[in-house]
């Protein structure tokens, strides 16, 4: 509505009725129809796809060859502030995988709200993570849809905070094929917080290790152990309800995750419910390993690929 008057004069306008679209209905006139060829796409590092009606905005890269590809979502880590550039995917692009990474909601292009999973309260991690495991799937969704993907060979991978994420993910969805996480905590969104504030004042060097004695490592471990605070988000259930082949890897000196009660855990869950999981784990590294450049990660992937 457009009113325009010479000279200008206030107007009151009173709507006496209206009508609301259905939340469903407006979230299918929000989303347009997917696209199943990438010649649809204008621009394949600006790609709008829509997660609970929010547009988010990634990128695509693909090898060289033929497709269909086999492919990886790439979860942004940690709770920060990630975006589709912030990774660099050309080891698993020459390896033959398409790669595709995603503003967070509320990041860059992508729309929402970005929230820190521990901030205001770890309590609030119970409806935060979800929402951002929704966020990944859509991401895998959208890749399905496209005939230059294999539908069948779509993987999740991400590190730190999407040891949550993802198994959620791969728990609420058949799309995930597989999954990599890296210095992704099995402990409970409370327990993660709580290991966190111990290691105040021990920080990763410039090569990525953590200055971290055997004797100060058992001491976080004990008082770990001690732990009695709010749990918010735990990712057990997904775990053992996960069905998919998953491949764990870890550094000893973590600062930021416990990665020994993690491993302790998921090496459990195994042992109980004889799932298909992997685990790397390396005595000297911290929390930022460079999964997306390792051979071991290709060959894991490759070799579940074929199961």
């Amino acid at each position: 509505l457009s009113i325009t008057t010479s000279p200008p004069v206030q107007v009151f306008l009173t709507i006496d009725s209206f009508a609301t679209l259905p939340l469903a209905e407006y979230l299918e006139y929000r989303q347009p129809p997917a696209p199943s060829t990438i010649q649809a796409i204008e621009d394949l590092n600006h790609i709008e796809f829509y997660s609970g009606g929010q547009k988010l905005v990634g990128r695509l890269v693909l090898p060289e060859g033929k497709g269909p590809f086999p492919a990886l979502v790439h979860v942004g880590g940690g709770s920060g502030l990630t975006t589709r550039f912030q990774i660099d995917p050309s080891f698993l692009q020459a390896a033959g995988f398409a790669v595709f990474s995603y503003d967070k909601r509320g990041v860059g292009d992508s729309e929402g709200l970005f929230l820190e999973i521990a901030d205001p309260t770890v309590e609030t991690s119970e409806w935060r993570l979800p929402q951002l495991a929704d966020d990944a799937l859509a991401a895998a969704s959208f890749l399905k849809n496209l005939k230059e993907i294999n539908p069948d060979q779509i993987g999740l991978m991400g590190g730190s905070q999407n040891g949550w994420t993802i198994p959620l993910a791969a728990f609420r969805s058949s799309i995930p094929a597989f999954a990599v996480i890296v210095s992704g905590p099995t402990v409970s969104v409370g327990e993660q917080v709580y290991y966190e504030g111990l290691t105040e004042g021990v920080t990763e060097s410039p090569g990525l290790l953590v200055q971290m004695t055997e004797d100060k490592r058992d001491e976080l471990s004990q008082k770990l152990a001690g732990f009695d605070g709010i749990r918010g988000f735990d990712p057990r259930e997904s775990l053992e309800a996960m069905t998919i082949p998953g491949l764990w890897i870890w550094g000893d000196q973590d600062s930021l995750a416990p990665a020994r009660e993690s491993r302790t855990i998921l090496e459990g869950i195994i042992a109980d419910y004889d799932k298909d999981f992997t685990i790397l784990y390396y005595p000297d590294k911290g929390h930022r390993i460079r999964a997306l450049e390792m051979s071991e990660v290709v060959d894991w992937i490759y070799a579940h690929m074929e199961k």
